[in-house]
């Protein structure tokens, strides 16, 4: 209902109208004290104005900002003249933390020096610029993965391919063996960490499916133990009622092993309990759970993580999801798990929230949506392995060098017959020459000239039978899923192993 406001009689009447109506916060500072507040200092506060005419303002100021305010009040109560507002914190009585906007003013007030105050809350405002600012930094790192990305795999696949050949041909030297080993141990890491940071990527079209927790959670859990010191123990709290959420199985697995290795990192010195437990819950927009909006209300999957290690304080909470900050010491990581974590929930439209206190331990929540589609049958089983050699006509087309020539050597090792080029024009003028000279082709997509992609259609085109295998260290154009509608028979993301290439080919040629 509308305030009725009866026609003033007085010029005061029009100013204690103004300032009761105001819908900022108006009030007056002495000595500190508070001498004049108007309803809105009282609503923003959370004190009444005879509770703030008891306390100093200094007392409802941040610890972080009181420095910053009494200097500023000082310099103003001295006649120094400043150039717009300032911005700093306040707790309110109930415990709350609010970013306000002041402006200040030199006055008398019952012949003694003091200040007229305007104080805005912006509390809302500085939760949208900080949420700006993040999407911007993970704009930037996704930017910056996508643009290094595909030179990274191509260094990443020659030293793979390599190591796994020298394994090969030395099979009974313990030593290569061992030394080749730990080259591609190496190399598989480096490959995990750039995949991590294109997780950031906002180009990833990954096609979500029906997906059930409890495998994942329990293979990341066999990982781990194998992993982490015998002082940390392990606890499993896993409830049957579950029902799956829509998502990537990688992506989880990857989400797992982050927000459980950030919590035995917490532990490693002392020891102590790391508990993983799940929970199917029904959020509701009047819960605690204020973030979630009314639409998006419904059946959750709650995955929690909890450690007993030392904890954060509240200005380490608030950072940890930032890709810029870490507080992993020199050679301990490079501390981006917890975004990595962050993002791929963002990916799965979930949301996660975090409780710690220093010295208390940290419990990572996190909330997927349940969904209600029924639960994937499982793969048959494969009698037996597949075969990997074969005596076909493969053409190979890669605009670098050193992969040229290392796949060569491994479509080689397994019996194919190759043919290869550098250049997708002059490849596309021998299959236009000689169609059905191969029996497959085996193309790079990010090319001088023409795409893979491209080159594949119009090799489909000359052809249609022409199984082709379409292989990248990154793209941001194609994904597997489009790849099949333009007729290609399998994606393969570089770097992969001899193995699992051999495999694929035999797959595609035996189709």
């Amino acid at each position: 209902m509308d305030k009725t406001v009866q026609k003033p009689t007085k010029s005061k009447d029009n100013y204690r109208i103004m300032v009761e109506n105001a819908i900022e916060a108006i009030f007056i500072i002495q000595n500190f004290t508070f001498k004049f507040a108007n309803p809105m200092a009282e609503k923003i506060s959370g004190y009444s104005a005879k509770e703030l005419r008891k306390i100093q303002f200094i007392d409802i100021i941040h610890p972080e900002d009181r420095k910053l305010v009494i200097a500023r009040h000082l310099k103003r109560l001295r006649g120094k003249q400043f150039t717009g507002t300032y911005q700093f914190r306040i707790i309110t009585k109930t415990g709350s933390v609010l970013w306000v906007i002041l402006n200040e003013v030199k006055i008398n007030w019952e012949q003694k020096p003091a200040t007229l105050n305007y104080l805005t809350d912006i509390t809302h405002i500085k939760y949208l610029e900080e949420q700006l600012l993040q999407s911007q930094k993970m704009e930037a790192i996704g930017t910056l993965s996508s643009g290094i990305a595909h030179d990274f795999n191509n260094i990443l696949f020659p030293i793979i391919g390599y190591a796994e050949i020298t394994q090969n041909d030395f099979a009974t030297d313990e030593i290569i063996q061992d030394n080749m080993q730990q080259i591609i141990k190496a190399a598989n890491r480096a490959k995990n960490l750039i995949q991590q940071i294109l997780s950031f990527s906002k180009t990833d079209h990954t096609l979500h499916r029906p997906v059930d927790l409890k495998p994942i959670i329990k293979e990341v859990l066999q990982v781990i133990r194998a992993t982490i010191p015998a002082t940390i123990k392990i606890e499993t709290h896993l409830a049957d009622n579950c029902g799956l959420i829509l998502g990537d199985q990688i992506q989880i697995h990857q989400l797992v092993i982050n927000l459980c290795t950030n919590a035995f990192q917490s532990m490693e010195k002392q020891g102590g309990i790391l508990t993983v437990s799940m929970q199917k819950i029904d959020i509701q927009p009047n819960t605690a759970l204020m973030i979630i909006s009314p639409q998006n209300a419904g059946p959750y999957i709650q995955l929690s993580i909890t450690d007993t290690g030392h904890g954060m304080d509240q200005k380490i909470k608030q950072k940890i999801f930032d890709p810029y900050f870490t507080t992993k010491k020199k050679n301990k990581g490079a501390g981006i798990g917890l975004s990595v974590a962050h993002n791929i929930i963002n990916n799965h439209q979930g949301f996660i929230t975090v409780e710690s206190e220093p010295g208390q331990g940290s419990t990572f929540n996190v909330f997927f949506p349940e969904n209600d589609q029924s639960r994937p049958a499982a793969l048959p089983l494969d009698e037996q392995a597949p075969a990997l050699t074969g005596t076909e006509r493969v053409l190979l087309i890669d605009d670098e060098k050193q992969i040229v020539e290392m796949e060569k050597h491994m479509l080689e090792h397994f019996g194919y017959k190759v043919i290869c080029y550098m250049d997708s024009i002059k490849a596309l003028e021998d299959f236009k020459q000689h169609p059905d000279h191969y029996d497959l082709v085996i193309t790079d997509q990010i090319m001088p000239n023409m795409t893979g992609s491209e080159l594949a259609q119009k090799m489909i085109k000359i052809r249609p039978d022409i199984p082709v295998i379409l292989c990248t260290g990154f793209s941001n154009v194609i994904n597997r899923e489009k790849a099949l509608s333009l007729g290609i028979k399998e994606f393969l993301l570089k770097p992969f192993a001899i193995k699992k290439m051999a495999g694929i080919i035999r797959k595609v040629l035996d189709q």
